[in-house]
């Protein structure tokens, strides 16, 4: 069963970089690694004049892409919950999640400023722990620096 843990906090957070950054550390390591993104204002595209966005301008409900070692899929159907998609990845050893900042599932607060820490608070519950490379302390909750990779990796091994 896969160890679950996210990245939450608001934009430009540093979120998506920590995340890059923690699975390169655990991938070294040898561990097979998902990672979830949630895209709540749904600005993901397709790269623009490929055959699958083409596809997919057309009305496409189903795009499946092969290459060498890699299949990309694009559905268009209602959106599985959280829950689902953990569950259709537990042969994973670790997934990432970035963001649903609402689901419950142990979370990393991730924050660059006085003002994204707020995320703390905004929480379901407390998170794990935080992740800052501000002079942040918490009596609490463990504090991480942002920018070491490896401790956070190191602390998500020991969760």
């Amino acid at each position: 069963m896969a160890v679950v843990v996210g990245f939450v906090g608001y934009a430009n957070s540093g979120k998506t970089t920590v995340i890059a950054n923690v699975l390169l550390v655990l991938k070294k390591k040898g561990y097979q690694v998902a990672v979830i993104k949630h895209d709540a204002h749904g600005h993901y595209k397709e790269a623009p004049h490929t055959d699958s966005s083409l596809f997919i301008g057309e009305g496409a409900d189903t795009v499946v892409t092969v290459s060498p070692g890699y299949i990309h899929r694009f559905e268009k159907k209602a959106a599985e919950d959280l829950a689902a998609i953990i569950t259709s990845l537990e042969a994973m050893d670790y997934i990432l999640i970035e963001g649903f900042k609402m689901e419950s599932y142990p979370q990393i607060a991730v924050f660059r400023n006085e003002e994204q820490s707020r995320i703390i608070h905004n929480l379901k519950s407390a998170p794990l722990a935080i992740a800052t490379n501000m002079n942040y302390e918490s009596s609490n909750i463990r504090v991480l620096s942002l920018d070491d990779a490896e401790s956070i990796a190191l602390f998500i091994e020991k969760v």
